[in-house]
């Protein structure tokens, strides 16, 4: 365990001792955030000529902590230096730090810098789930207007995450779920985006074990105001949560029931299934799979899950692919499935497989005519 530090060193010769001493843990936390805004500052100026500069742990934490005491002096700092990946890193930190001290000034920040609408997302996901925490009806409002500039093509990441966030949050809680609800079901709120990112989320949590708490995740699914799109959303939320804790088969049961009931379609029901399934025990829905009829209303389902059967077994995967019937998805799959599967098995074994599979010869010619001359 590092030793004591002399109090009447400068922080940032105490810094640097510490990290000579193996400090790097919890005394480097508990020294970094006793010091003043100004102190850091000086820390950080220290830390660019250390191992790894601006991209080095000792910089990471520095500007973390500046960020927890005087976000908007960290920010000014970054905002600064020429863009780059860690300068995002950093930004993202600073911001979801100050998130949580004051999430309107937050906000307010991303939308009158350039920080919060470059490509990169630079905390905009933490910011917008506190955001949500505190003035709802504000973090929706930008919901929108991002959705809305999805829809015009300016992709802007992060907000799905934040939104995503905001509704595992609030999930937690049965009160604060039903505020969130609520505010979902606001017509202005109908975007497909919004819906499925906010919703979903929002049932991912709960222990679904308990039958009262499924119950009362169930009776949503009789709200006036949630239409039969909604209840596909809600049931793919609960579904994702049982099948990670529950066992797979019977949350499978479950849901296939419950979406017979709300009337949701064979193929998206399925769909949905073995997406989440594939991704907890591959084998084991695969033997479920090959129980059911089969037909076009499968389709989905099987493309879903031969993509994830890609990287682990090329045979099983073109197999699966035969099945599909609608031609146009077939082929895309196949080259999906010939992408993922080549980062590990060479030209030679690709070919192999395929040529051994069901995969029709006119699919071959096809998935051939579209693959890079190099494979």
């Amino acid at each position: 365990m590092p030793a004591a530090l002399p109090k009447e060193m400068l922080p940032k010769h105490r810094v640097a001792l510490l990290l000579q001493q193996g400090g790097a843990g919890p005394q480097m936390t508990v020294e970094l955030y006793s010091l003043s805004a100004d102190e850091l500052k000086d820390v950080l100026r220290s830390a660019e000529s250390w191992p790894g500069g601006r991209e080095g742990y000792l910089y990471g934490e520095v500007i973390k902590a500046w960020g927890f005491v005087n976000p908007e002096s960290a920010m000014e700092e970054l905002l600064k230096q020429p863009s780059s990946h860690m300068r995002s890193v950093h930004i993202s930190a600073v911001m979801a730090q100050w998130a949580k001290r004051d999430p309107v000034a937050a906000w307010r920040k991303l939308q009158t810098s350039h920080a919060g609408f470059e490509r990169s997302a630079n905390g905009l996901d933490a910011v917008l789930a506190e955001l949500g925490r505190k003035d709802l009806p504000m973090a929706f409002a930008a919901f929108r207007a991002f959705a809305e500039k999805d829809r015009a093509g300016g992709l802007q990441h992060g907000w799905r995450e934040g939104l995503g966030k905001l509704g595992s949050l609030m999930g937690r809680n049965p009160e604060t779920k039903a505020v969130l609800m609520q505010e979902l079901l606001r017509p202005e709120n109908a975007s497909p985006d919004i819906l499925w990112n906010g919703m979903q989320a929002l049932f991912f949590e709960g222990q679904y074990s308990d039958p009262q708490a499924l119950q009362e995740a169930e009776t949503w699914l009789e709200h006036p105001g949630i239409t039969g799109e909604m209840k596909g959303i809600i049931l793919s939320g609960i579904l994702f949560n049982r099948i990670r804790k529950e066992d797979p088969a019977t949350a499978a049961e479950w849901y296939l029931t419950q979406s017979d009931q709300v009337g949701l379609p064979a193929h998206e029901s399925y769909y949905q299934l073995t997406m989440n399934w594939a991704r907890k025990d591959l084998n084991a829905c695969g033997e479920w799979l090959n129980q059911q009829e089969p037909g076009p209303h499968l389709d989905r389902a099987v493309d879903q899950f031969s993509m994830a059967a890609a990287a682990k077994d090329v045979d099983a995967a073109f197999a699966w692919s035969a099945k599909i019937t609608d031609e146009p998805l077939r082929l895309r799959n196949l080259g999906f499935v010939w992408s993922k599967a080549k980062v590990v098995h060479s030209r030679q074994e690709m070919w192999q497989a395929l040529e051994n599979s069901p995969v029709l010869p006119a699919d071959r010619q096809k998935l051939e005519a579209q693959l890079p001359p190099w494979d």
